[in-house]
């Protein structure tokens, strides 16, 4: 089983151009080994990318996100879905606050089977 280390180092990697955002986080205090908080940033970099339409290597990173979600520890799911994709959630289409908000449907066409349950299950929770 893969530990939360072990699913964020691999999910961060995917992505070269989120390197200068997680650099960044790192200048300003950031903690490499608070997941919650490097997935936040990731999460953030993900909305981002997706409001200005450039989805590069998402498809990949999400890919990834499938293939580690049955490999992860509790702990690491956990930091996988609500450190990842619940920040997704709440930063970029529920409550989009200061960002512009991102389509749904959008966004779930990135999502694998068992991202898309993750996902389906997360929401439920957010749901009156």
């Amino acid at each position: 089983m893969l530990s939360e280390d072990q699913v964020v180092d691999r999910l961060i990697a995917i992505c070269p151009r989120f390197v200068d955002s997680f650099q960044a986080y790192l200048n300003q205090g950031g903690d490499r080994n608070e997941y919650y908080n490097v997935m936040a940033e990731l999460a953030r970099w993900v909305g981002n990318r997706l409001l200005g339409q450039q989805r590069g290597c998402l498809q990949e990173l999400f890919d990834e996100l499938e293939a580690l979600l049955p490999h992860a520890t509790r702990p690491a799911r956990d930091v996988l879905v609500i450190g990842f994709l619940e920040d997704i959630y709440l930063g970029y289409v529920r409550h989009p606050g200061a960002h512009s908000t991102v389509n749904a449907d959008l966004f779930l066409s990135f999502l694998g089977p068992r991202s898309r349950l993750a996902w389906s299950e997360l929401i439920g929770q957010w749901k009156p």
